[in-house]
């Protein structure tokens, strides 16, 4: 195999890699505002996700209530 092919395939790898993680992400945040209308308070569902082996996407650490706020409101700037 050449090293173009090699490249560009590395690339289309990462590619990939990067919209399976958006679309796993979004999920999440699917299913926290989910478990959020159902009654559940930010440090239930942490609990919930942490038991799930799930972690935080950008610092890669347990769910805290307040991370799982964040996740359901999101960053809203101005």
């Amino acid at each position: 195999m050449r090293k173009e092919d090699k490249l560009s395939a590395i690339v289309l790898d990462q590619k990939r890699h990067k919209e399976l993680t958006v679309r796993i992400d979004y999920q999440i945040r699917m299913l926290a505002i989910q478990y959020q209308r159902l009654g559940f308070t930010y440090a239930e569902i942490a609990k919930t996700f942490n038991n799930a082996g799930l972690k935080t996407k950008n610092e890669n650490r347990k769910y805290t209530a307040s991370s799982v706020s964040k996740l359901i409101k999101g960053n809203k700037h101005g």
